[in-house]
C-alpha cells in the first residue's frame, strides 16, 4: 500500500523528477517508510512507500526490471504473487526476492500490462513505463479499490493516488467542478470517477490507459457484464443449496487467508454486520490473539453490543473506540481533508478515528467487509428491485423511452436514478445533469438479455451497476480514511474468488423473501450467533446530535457565494437546513470542503470554525 505519482510530457520535453518528488511529498501519509523518484526523457515516476511486505530495500520503488524492459510504480497488494511467480518461472523468468512489486513488474515485462492485470488477484493501481515501446500504462484493478486520478493538459498527462498529488503542480485540480457540486447537492450519489475539481478524472475500474506521444488511448481489460457466464448461472440454478454454500464458504475462507499475509501487524474491523464479522471469524482461526476494532458512536442503535457478542463467540480480542460528540466534531474537518470530497455519509469522522486508533496501537493492516453487499445482494434497494419487478411484471423494454408513464419511472431498476424518486424531474433535471445514470439501466438490461426472467435480469443489472456506482464511493472512502492514518485496509470480498462465486450464484441464492445475502448468511450462521446474522442491517449510525448546529457554518461562508445565494435567502435557508438532519451534515460538509480546498483554510482554522458554529455540547440520540 503506497502512493504513486507521475508525469508524461506529450510535447516530448523532459519530465522533471523534482516535480514528481513534490507530488509524492504532498501525500506523506501514503509513504511514511520511504520515497523515490525516477525520470527518463518525457516520463517521470514517483513513489511513497508504506512497507507491508518485503520490508527491506528489495521492495523499494520506482522498480526497474533487471532486463531493462520497463519501470514500475505500484500501489496495492497482490495476493497470488507466489502463484504468478511460479507461472513466470515456468516460462523462464525468475523473479528476484519476495516482493509482490517485483512480481508485478516481471509480469508486465513478460506478458504486457493488460495480460498481467488479468492474471493478478488483488487491489492495485500501477503505472508501467514500457521502455521498449516508449509508452506509459496506467492500470487500475477490477473494482477500483485503489485510486488513480489523472489530469490531461495540452502538454502533460499527470497522475497521482490522491488529488493533493495533482494539486502540488501549478494549476491542477484547483477549480471546483460546479456541475459535480450541483449533482451532489441535489442528492445524486457520488460518482468516484468524477472528482469535484475541473480537469481531473479517474481511470475507471478494469481499465488501462496507454499514454504515448500520440496521446491517450483507453482500453478495458475487465468488464463485469463480459465476465458473467450465463451458462454457469443456469447450471448453478440446478444445484442444491449445499453446493452454493460450500463454494461461498471456501471462497471467502481462502480470500481471508491470503489477505492475512503480511510482514507487519494485522487486525480486523468489526461491527454488528455479517460481512466484517464473518471475515473476523475466519481470520481469528488463523491468527491467535487477533484484535478487532469497532466504533461506538454513542447512538441508541450502536452496533457495539453486537460486535461484543461476535467477539465472545469467536475469541476475538475487541477494542472499542468511543466516538463522542467532541471527538466526532474534531475529526470531521480532518476526514474531509482525507477524503478530498465533501462527505455524503456522516460516518466518515468515526471511520477516521477507528483507523487512527488501530495505527496508534501499531497495526498497519486491517481487514474489512466492504463489497459483500454489492456482490451478494445485501442492500435493501437490491432486494426491492427483484420484488417490485416480480410483483408488477414490468416489461424491461419500456426503459429508454420517454413516455410519461409514472409507474415505469418510479420502478426503474437502479436505486440512484433521480427519476425514480420524482418522475416530474425526468426531463428537466436527470437527463440534463446525469444522462449516463438515466440511460445505464436500459443498456445493461439489453446486455443481459440472456437472462430470461425480467425480475432476475433487473436484479443482476442493478447489482452490476452497484459494483461501480455504489461501491466506487465506498472503496474510495475506505482507501482515503485508512491511508490518512497510514493504515492499509484490505477487502477480501473483492478478491477474485469471492467475487467470481457471488456473480455466478443464481438470484434466489442471493435473495430469499426479504433477506439479501441469503447464502452468505447461511454460511455465517454456522460460525456466528444466528441472531446477529439475521438481524436487520443498520449501517454505521451516527446520532443527529453530533452535528446539531453545524449549519451555522453557512452564515458568512463560501458555499452560499458559490451557489449565489443572496444574504436574505441565506438567512431564510440556514434554519431550514438546520431542521433537516440529513441535509444539515451534507451542507456543512460542503462548506468545510470549500473552505479547505477552495479558500485554503488550514485544518486548525476549519476545526475552530466548526466548533464555534455548533456551540456547547448537546445530548446525542
Amino acid at each position: 500500500m503506497c502512493g504513486i505519482a507521475g508525469l508524461f510530457r506529450l510535447d516530448g520535453a523532459s519530465a522533471s523528477a523534482a516535480d514528481v518528488r513534490r507530488m509524492v511529498e504532498a501525500m506523506p501519509h501514503r509513504g511514511p517508510d520511504g520515497r523515490g523518484a525516477w525520470a527518463d526523457g518525457p516520463v517521470a515516476l514517483g513513489h511513497g512507500r508504506l512497507a507491508v511486505r518485503a520490508l527491506g530495500p528489495e521492495g523499494a520503488q520506482p522498480m526497474r526490471t533487471p532486463g531493462g524492459e520497463g519501470v514500475l510504480v505500484y500501489n496495492g497488494e497482490v495476493y497470488d504473487d507466489r502463484a504468478v511467480a511460479a507461472d513466470l518461472a515456468r516460462e523462464g523468468v525468475e523473479v528476484p526476492g519476495t516482493s509482490d512489486t517485483a512480481v508485478v513488474a516481471a509480469a508486465c515485462a513478460r506478458w504486457g500490462p493488460l495480460a498481467a492485470a488479468r492474471r493478478l488477484d488483488g487491489m492495485f493501481a500501477f503505472a508501467w513505463w514500457d521502455a521498449r515501446e516508449r509508452a506509459l500504462w496506467l492500470v487500475r484493478d477490477r473494482f477500483g479499490v485503489k485510486p488513480l486520478h489523472v489530469a490531461v493538459t495540452g502538454t502533460t498527462v499527470a497522475f497521482a493516488s490522491e488529488l493533493r498529488g495533482l494539486r502540488a503542480l501549478d494549476g491542477l485540480a484547483r477549480r471546483p467542478d460546479l456541475l459535480e457540486v450541483a449533482r451532489r447537492l441535489l442528492g445524486f450519489s457520488v460518482d468516484e470517477l468524477r472528482p469535484p475539481f475541473e480537469g481531473v478524472e479517474n481511470v475507471p475500474p478494469g481499465q488501462a490507459w496507454r499514454v504515448s506521444a500520440a496521446g491517450v488511448e483507453r482500453r478495458t481489460w475487465w468488464d463485469e457484464v463480459e465476465e458473467l457466464d450465463l451458462d454457469r448461472l443456469r447450471a448453478a440454478a440446478r444445484e442444491p443449496v449445499a453446493a452454493w454454500e460450500a463454494r461461498t464458504e471456501a471462497a471467502v475462507r481462502d480470500a481471508v487467508a491470503s489477505h492475512l499475509v503480511s510482514d507487519v501487524p494485522v487486525a480486523v474491523f468489526a461491527s454488528g454486520g455479517v460481512d466484517s464479522n464473518l471475515v473476523a471469524s475466519f481470520a481469528r482461526e488463523r491468527v491467535p490473539g487477533l484484535v478487532g476494532y469497532t466504533a461506538d458512536t454513542c447512538h441508541r442503535d450502536s452496533e457495539v453490543e453486537a460486535a461484543k457478542a461476535m467477539a465472545a463467540a469467536t475469541g476475538l480480542a475487541l477494542r472499542v473506540v468511543r466516538v463522542d460528540r467532541d471527538a466526532y466534531l474534531r475529526a470531521w474537518p480532518a476526514s474531509i481533508v482525507a477524503l478530498e470530497h465533501p462527505q455524503p455519509h456522516t460516518s466518515a469522522p468515526a471511520a477516521l478515528l477507528l483507523a487512527r486508533a488501530a495505527r496508534a496501537d501499531g497495526i498497519v493492516v486491517a481487514l474489512t467487509g466492504e463489497g459483500s453487499d454489492e456482490l451478494f445482494g445485501g442492500y435493501d434497494f437490491l432486494v426491492k428491485t427483484r420484488r417490485n419487478w416480480r410483483r408488477r411484471r414490468l416489461p424491461w423494454s419500456r426503459f429508454g423511452s420517454y413516455r410519461r408513464d409514472v409507474k415505469t419511472l418510479r420502478e426503474t431498476p437502479f436505486f440512484y436514478q433521480p427519476a425514480r424518486h420524482e418522475p416530474a424531474i425526468h426531463r428537466r433535471l436527470a437527463v440534463a445533469l446525469a444522462s449516463e445514470d438515466e440511460t445505464r439501466a436500459h443498456r445493461l438490461l439489453r446486455a443481459l438479455s440472456g437472462i430470461e426472467d425480467d425480475a432476475d435480469r433487473a436484479f443482476v443489472a442493478n447489482s452490476i451497476d452497484a459494483l461501480r456506482r455504489h461501491m466506487g464511493w465506498i472503496v474510495l472512502r475506505h482507501d482515503r480514511l485508512g491511508m490518512a492514518a497510514s493504515l492499509e485496509c484490505r477487502v477480501p470480498f473483492l478478491s477474485r474468488g469471492p467475487a467470481d462465486v457471488a456473480m455466478h450464484l443464481p438470484v434466489r441464492a442471493r435473495v430469499r423473501g426479504r433477506h439479501g445475502k441469503w447464502v452468505l448468511k447461511r454460511v455465517a450462521a454456522r460460525r456466528l450467533p444466528p441472531r446477529l446474522v439475521w438481524a436487520k442491517k443498520k449501517g454505521f449510525p451516527v446520532p443527529d446530535g453530533h452535528h446539531v448546529g453545524a449549519s451555522n457554518l453557512l452564515r458568512g461562508g463560501l458555499l452560499p457565494d458559490l451557489l449565489r445565494w443572496s444574504r436574505a435567502a441565506a438567512e431564510d435557508l440556514v434554519p431550514r437546513v438546520e431542521a433537516d438532519p440529513v441535509l444539515r451534515p451534507q451542507m456543512a460538509s460542503f462548506e468545510l470542503w470549500a473552505r479547505i480546498f477552495l479558500r485554503g483554510d488550514s485544518l486548525d482554522d476549519a476545526t475552530d470554525a466548526l466548533l464555534r458554529a455548533v456551540g456547547p455540547g448537546r445530548p446525542t440520540a
